[in-house]
């Protein structure tokens, strides 16, 4: 039986190389919108806006990862990847907006409930890409 094949490979490598390509997207954009620095954040042991970023990873892979198994094909990829991308930033303004600068400092609690936020909203998105 022939489980893999040069398709099936090279149908791999695209979908990696394109999930990787906007995952380094959406965290650039992240860092670019968020107003602290994020590696600066990572660099200086700063677990709550690190905590933030994490979840806001984490919540935009999933919906790419539904896509990818349900999506028609690599533009469709790229279309719902950007689209979660969007929902991941406009659910950090929201949180900003409600919770003014408890992410820039060391707020643990806050890292946590933007992490938790992203997620969910990740997961949100992923099962609504589900075909009915």
């Amino acid at each position: 039986m022939d489980y893999v094949s040069s398709a099936g490979i090279f149908g791999f490598g695209v979908y990696m190389a394109i999930g990787i390509f906007m995952l380094m997207i959406f965290m650039w954009t992240y860092m670019w919108i968020t107003p602290h620095n994020d590696w600066e954040a990572i660099k200086t042991n700063r677990l709550g806006p690190t905590l933030a970023m994490v979840g806001a990873a984490i919540g935009f892979t999933l919906p790419i990862v539904s896509v990818s198994l349900y999506g028609i094909n690599q533009l469709d990829f790229v279309i719902w990847s950007l689209i979660a991308g969007v929902v991941q930033l406009t659910l950090f303004k929201i949180l900003y907006w409600l919770l003014p600068q408890t992410n820039d400092a060391d707020n643990v609690a806050a890292g946590v409930f933007y992490a938790g936020a992203a997620i969910c909203i990740g997961m949100l998105n992923a099962v609504s890409l589900v075909p009915s």
